[in-house]
């Protein structure tokens, strides 16, 4: 099972920052302020709420988007008299991520579902 869903500690959500590097304690801030205000909306689902709801996530994607953009413009700059480097980081922007493979087979799928099973009984 550990194969499938790995342990995990749970942190701050610091993790974030160091695997996306372009995001700031400023996206950090306006994330929490758009989830605040859907969970409002969820509550009291009513077309002011919705409305604010709305200029919050268009806030936080604009901001994530500029910072993106920022972040990557500078990596291509820095790698500019570098040709090998350019060429790396700009195959590994458009190369699309491959997903985890997992274990296709039977003895697998036996595992899983013998783990879950008792869990699904309680």
């Amino acid at each position: 099972m550990a194969q499938l869903a790995p342990p995990r500690v749970l942190g701050s959500g610091d993790w974030k920052m160091l695997s996306q590097p372009w995001f700031s304690s400023e996206l950090k801030r306006l994330q929490r302020n758009y989830r605040r205000q859907e969970r409002r909306w969820k509550l009291n689902p009513v077309p002011e709420q919705k409305v604010v709801l709305k200029s919050a996530l268009r806030a936080y994607k604009g901001a994530r988007f500029s910072a993106k953009s920022k972040y990557y413009t500078t990596k291509v700059k820095e790698a500019e008299n570098a040709p090998r480097e350019l060429f790396n980081m700009i195959n590994t922007l458009s190369t699309p991520l491959r997903p985890r493979d997992l274990e296709n087979s039977q003895e697998f799928c036996d595992k899983v579902s013998e783990y879950m099973l008792p869990l699904t009984l309680m």
